[in-house]
C-alpha cells in the first residue's frame, strides 16, 4: 500500500473551494480506517448517516465520500402548505 498524503495547500483549496474536508488514514488498518470515515460522516450528519462504510481493502489509497445532510422544517410544515395549495 502505498502512503498517500494529502498536501496541507491540496487541503486548503478543497475546504475553501468545495466546502470539503480530507484527511490521512492508514488503510492496512481497515477496522480502523473504516471507523475513522464512518464516525467523521456520522458526526457531520448528527448522527444520521451511520453506516457509509463497512468493509475496506487494504491496498485503497483513497476513498472518496459525499452526503448531503438537510436541515429543514419539519414535514408537518409541507403538509400545511399542500393543503393550502
Amino acid at each position: 500500500n502505498c502512503a498517500l498524503r494529502l498536501s496541507s495547500l491540496w487541503s486548503l483549496v478543497v475546504r475553501y473551494t468545495y466546502l470539503a474536508d480530507g484527511f490521512n488514514v492508514n488503510f492496512t488498518q481497515t477496522t480502523d480506517s473504516a471507523n475513522t470515515i464512518k464516525k467523521y460522516v456520522e458526526d457531520k450528519t448528527n448522527g444520521k448517516i451511520d453506516k457509509l462504510v463497512e468493509d475496506l481493502d487494504p491496498s485503497t489509497v483513497m476513498y472518496l465520500t459525499s452526503y448531503i445532510y438537510y436541515k429543514g422544517s419539519s414535514p408537518d410544515v409541507y403538509e400545511r402548505a399542500c393543503r393550502n395549495l
